[in-house]
C-alpha cells in the first residue's frame, strides 16, 4: 500500500476534506520512487471529485433557514471551517419613529448603499437586499446602524448551506 493510501485509509470520501489532500500530497517529488504515490494520489483525487464536484455550490437539502433579530451586530456567522452559506435575501425593517441608515456588510465589504435605495429606511418602511451572496467562517454577515436608533431595526436573513 502506498504511503498516501495508508494516511487516508481510515477515512471515507465523504469525510475527506480538500485540506487533508493538500497535506497528504504536499511533499511528493517527481522521481522514480514517487511514481506509485503520485498514481495513488491521482486516483484519490479523481475519486474525491466524483463524489463532491457535481454538487459544489448547490444547496444542501434540509438546511434552508431564516435567521432573525433586532438591533445592529452580527446577523450570521459560520461556526465551522467546512461550512459555506448561500445568502438569498436580507430583509430590513424600521419599526421605530425616525429614519434609520444602515450598512450591511459581508466581512468588511458593504453590500447595500444609498444609491441602491436600501440603506436609508424611513419609519414603518423596509428594505430588501437580494443575493445570492456566499460566506464562510472567515467572513461574517453584519449590520451597523449609522444614523437613527439601532433598537428600531428588525432583520431577517434567508440562507442555506451549500456543498463545497
Amino acid at each position: 500500500m502506498s504511503e498516501i493510501r495508508n494516511q487516508l485509509k481510515s477515512q471515507s470520501l465523504s469525510n475527506v476534506e480538500p485540506r487533508s489532500l493538500l497535506q497528504v500530497g504536499g511533499a511528493i517529488f517527481p522521481d522514480d520512487a514517487a511514481v506509485p504515490d503520485m498514481l495513488a494520489f491521482q486516483q484519490i483525487v479523481k475519486a474525491f471529485q466524483s463524489v463532491h464536484s457535481p454538487n459544489y455550490g448547490q444547496p444542501i437539502a434540509g438546511t434552508n433557514a431564516v435567521a432573525q433579530g433586532t438591533n445592529q451586530g452580527t446577523l450570521l456567522q459560520a461556526t465551522n471551517d467546512n461550512q459555506v452559506f448561500r445568502i438569498d435575501s436580507i430583509f430590513l425593517n424600521n419599526s421605530g419613529g425616525s429614519d434609520l441608515t444602515v450598512a450591511v456588510r459581508l466581512g468588511l465589504a458593504p453590500i447595500n448603499s444609498d444609491s441602491m435605495g436600501n440603506a436609508d429606511i424611513r419609519p414603518d418602511k423596509n428594505a430588501l437586499i437580494m443575493g445570492p451572496f456566499f460566506m464562510d467562517s472567515v467572513t461574517s454577515l453584519g449590520v451597523v446602524v449609522t444614523a437613527g436608533n439601532a433598537v428600531d431595526l428588525e432583520w431577517f436573513v434567508k440562507y442555506s448551506e451549500v456543498s463545497q
